[in-house]
């Protein structure tokens, strides 16, 4: 069984349970500060809710241009 750490390392993309990659992905959910979605696993059967939490925003549109906003550790700003 995969650790938690071990599960973000391969973000997501394998059941914890058995390893496999043949995985449902239901619907996206929200709270007020995380959002989840629950998973299956459709070789064992198992189920779990992977858990978001709010980084930031990538791209922002104000009277139709885009200003990209620089990834965390630069400065560089972007606009198009």
């Amino acid at each position: 069984m995969l650790s938690n750490d071990q599960y973000v390392e391969k973000i997501g993309a394998e059941c914890p349970n058995c390893h496999s990659e043949n995985l449902s992905m239901g619907k996206m959910q929200t709270d007020a500060d995380f959002a989840w979605m629950e998973v299956e696993c459709l070789d064992c059967k198992a189920l779990r809710n992977d858990v978001y939490n709010l980084v930031g925003y990538s791209s922002l549109m104000v009277k139709g241009k885009y200003t990209f906003v620089p990834e965390p550790g630069t400065s560089e700003k972007k606009n198009v």
